[in-house]
């Protein structure tokens, strides 16, 4: 079970009030993209920059990463060229205040199953309430009824 976007939209986890909500907004597995545009950006001003392969990540779809989609960057020196210095410093700015639409909001398969932001351990015990139902109706499926 990968629980990792539920407890990043908690409220106990660190980030963006307005990052947190976009995960709520999202409405399906299908608004997270796997980009290496994000880490594109980063890396042109981090002192750590993230190395190939590992230089991607699951996102939610928002206007940075349809720009580098409809500019259909396949090679390092086109992403060179979409990477102004002056995105970089909207990026950045971005990342600052939290802006769902510039900025990476980092998400992954769990994305529209969220409703709300709510502290980790009311997550964790109600996944834990669903789970115990589950099981006990499998099992009873799998006993013989009493007649």
């Amino acid at each position: 079970v990968a629980i990792g976007t539920r407890l990043w939209a908690s409220t106990e986890a660190r980030g963006s009030a307005s990052l947190k909500q976009a995960l709520v907004d999202a409405q399906s597995p299908d608004d997270v993209v796997r980009s290496i545009v994000f880490d594109t950006i980063a890396n042109t001003y981090s002192s750590t920059p993230w190395p190939e392969p590992f230089d991607s990540s699951g996102t939610l779809r928002n206007n940075t990463t349809k720009e580098w989609e409809a500019a259909e960057i396949e090679e390092s020196r086109e992403a060179a060229l979409f990477v102004t210095e002056l995105k970089a410093a909207q990026y950045k700015e971005a990342t600052r205040i939290g802006d769902p639409t510039i900025t990476a909001v980092y998400a992954g398969k769990g994305v529209g199953q969220i409703q709300s932001i709510e502290g980790a351990y009311d997550i964790i015990t109600r996944m834990e309430q669903e789970a115990v139902e589950i099981m006990d109706t499998k099992l009873r499926s799998l006993l013989p009824s009493a007649n």
